[in-house]
């Protein structure tokens, strides 16, 4: 069990990760098209205010299934937990592919792209923090 709740995050984090640098590099190679990357940043903000509000509901479900459900019912509540997990790491891929793929949209406006500066990207800790809620939400399903 606990190999579940560490292998599929870690696989997901590497899928990730390449996925991420291959679109990003794929568009910064694309011609620049100087631009406002205003409206960019509020479709990141408003699909991590998304994920923030699908998690939220998330938790509230993992909660009421692990406080309600008595012994007599534990294999339904493992099983009912382990999918709110699953839910929550769906959610999590599909959101930071979103985001990911908005900020490469970014990068053909910055001409050129300071790739020293990633760490004060915001979005990069946007990414990071949806991936660590919903990688330790499928954690403690398996565990707990």
């Amino acid at each position: 069990m606990v190999f579940l709740a560490v292998s599929v995050p870690l696989i997901l984090l590497l899928l990730l990760i390449w996925a991420i640098w291959a679109m990003w590099r794929k568009l910064n190679m694309e011609k620049k098209q100087p631009g406002s990357t205003e409206e960019l940043s509020k479709r990141i903000y408003s699909n991590f205010e998304f994920f923030v509000k699908i998690f939220l509901a998330l938790v509230a479900g993992f909660g009421y299934v692990k406080l309600t459900l008595d012994s007599n019912k534990a294999e339904l509540a493992r099983q009912a937990l382990i999918a709110i997990g699953a839910i929550g790491l769906v959610t999590m891929v599909t959101i930071v592919l979103s985001v990911a793929s908005i900020q490469g949209w970014k990068l053909q406006r910055w001409d050129p792209v300071q790739w020293h500066l990633i760490a004060t990207w915001q979005e990069l800790y946007i990414i990071i923090a949806m991936y660590l809620l919903a990688a330790g939400l499928w954690a403690v399903a398996w565990v707990w």
